[in-house]
């Protein structure tokens, strides 16, 4: 999800990252506008979950959560 990194200071903890929607990259975004009324399209729980586990992995590198480590989804 993330695409890029403006700031990075592992020792502080800080990472500001971003990300731009688009139709043309992600297909997806007209089905997540349900009611004309919304004026953005949503983003779901899960987009918004697998955004802070990339942010973890690049602030914490050698840290590793057991379950994904079990399953093999992180390398």
């Amino acid at each position: 999800m993330i695409e890029g990194l403006s700031c990075l200071d592992i020792r502080r903890g800080q990472l500001d990252a971003s990300r731009v929607f688009s139709q043309e990259k992600d297909l997806w975004i007209a089905d997540h506008r349900p009611f004309t009324f919304v004026k953005h399209p949503l983003v779901s729980a899960a987009m918004v979950l697998e955004t802070f586990m990339e942010a973890a992995r690049m602030l914490y590198p050698t840290c590793a959560c057991e379950e994904f480590a079990r399953c093999g989804s992180w390398t």
